[in-house]
């Protein structure tokens, strides 16, 4: 689980700096909420999988939930 995680975190941080990069590009205002909408999922996943990292897992009964507020 912990190389499943890291896994997803190289391609989570991947994706907000290319976002990032693209930001700082000059988008017009339509492309600009496209892109901040991009990065605020990427980062609500990054926050789940730094969850999932992080949660005890009990050997009888499998991961714990985590729960976090996130923006459907």
């Amino acid at each position: 689980m912990a190389m499943l995680g890291h896994e997803l975190d190289n391609v989570l941080n991947g994706l907000l700096g290319m976002t990032r990069l693209l930001r700082e590009s000059g988008l017009n205002p339509e492309q600009e909420r496209w892109s901040r909408a991009i990065e605020q999922s990427g980062r609500q996943m990054h926050r789940l999988v730094a969850c999932f990292r992080s949660a005890p897992v009990p050997s009888d009964r499998g991961p714990l939930p985590c729960v976090l507020p996130t923006d459907g």
